[in-house]
């Protein structure tokens, strides 16, 4: 009967310990970019983004609606522009590959593989197709077609 009391004690001692734990959700995600009216102009016109209104008037700042009630966070102040790896990259999901690799090429932006190889789309191991872009930064942006 102790072992089992004992037993009892400890399972709810992981659940409750479990249950404790917060739960997080992705709100936004924020770029400090060297010219937010570029960097802007890149993410409505030419990607489609929405623009929301942000709670900072008269600062160069621009947010935008990227799925749910999620947001992107364009802050202007970035002295240099950086080259990072492509692994670290923002990622979105789209119904067609091919309708955006057609506007993308239209407007002259270049697409690229994970191993940076131009014009070149990848399968991930999981069947995902998928390639990547910069923006006027050079941040990294992947685009996938993965269902939800």
């Amino acid at each position: 009967m102790k072992k089992f009391i004992l037993g009892c004690t400890m399972i709810a001692l992981a659940y409750t310990t479990h249950a404790q734990r917060p739960r997080l959700q992705l709100d936004h995600v924020a770029l400090y970019v060297q010219n937010v009216e570029k960097s802007a102009a890149f993410y409505h016109d030419i990607l489609g983004l929405d623009t929301i209104p942000t709670p900072f008037p008269g600062l160069p700042v621009k947010w935008f609606a990227i799925g749910g009630d999620r947001q992107l966070h364009l802050i202007q102040g970035a002295k240099e522009i950086h080259t990072p790896h492509v692994l670290q990259h923002l990622a979105f999901s789209v119904d067609s590959i091919e309708q955006l690799i057609n506007r993308l090429t239209s407007a002259g932006i270049t697409f690229y593989d994970a191993n940076g190889k131009a014009a070149t789309i990848q399968f991930r191991g999981d069947g995902v197709t998928q390639f990547f872009i910069k923006d006027p930064d050079n941040n990294w942006i992947e685009f996938n077609n993965r269902k939800h």
